[in-house]
C-alpha cells in the first residue's frame, strides 16, 4: 500500500496555485537544510481504520499541513491556498479513493528558535482501502 502523506504531497504540488506559492518546497515530515521560505510540511496525526465483518472498509486519517514563513500574513495566505485545494476534495489522491477532506483545526505559532511563523490546518481525510 502506498502512503497517504506522499499521496497528499503529490496531490498538492500538482495544483497550480500550490506550485506557484511553494514550488516543490512541500515536504513530508523532514525539511532539508537550507530551504528558503515559504515551505510546507505534511505530518500524519492519526490513522483510524474502520472495520466491517468483511475486514477493513474505510479509514479516517488526520493530516496536519504546516506552512512556514518569516512573515505572518504570507504564512496565513499560503495556508489558505492549501485549505482551498483540500477542503471538500473527493476523488483520487495518489492510489487512494478519497470520500472527502474536511478541516478539523487551525493553529498558528511563532517559532522563536527558527525565527519564523508556523501556521497550520489539520484535515480529516476519509478514504477507502
Amino acid at each position: 500500500m502506498s502512503d497517504i502523506p506522499s499521496s497528499l504531497r503529490a496531490y498538492l504540488v500538482g495544483k497550480t496555485t500550490i506550485a506557484g506559492a511553494f514550488g516543490s518546497r512541500v515536504f513530508v515530515l523532514k525539511v532539508p537544510d537550507g530551504v528558503t521560505y515559504p515551505f510546507a510540511v505534511i505530518r500524519m496525526v492519526s490513522d483510524s481504520p474502520e472495520y466491517t465483518q468483511d475486514g477493513e472498509a474505510v479509514r479516517s486519517t488526520i493530516m496536519q499541513v504546516e506552512t512556514y514563513d518569516d512573515d505572518l500574513a504570507s504564512a496565513y495566505s499560503n495556508k489558505e491556498l492549501i485549505r482551498a485545494a483540500l477542503t471538500g476534495h473527493s476523488g483520487t489522491m495518489g492510489s487512494f479513493t478519497v470520500g472527502g477532506v474536511f478541516v478539523r483545526e487551525e493553529q498558528s505559532q511563532w517559532m522563536t528558535d527558527g525565527r519564523h511563523f508556523k501556521v497550520f490546518d489539520q484535515f480529516v481525510i476519509n478514504w477507502t482501502v
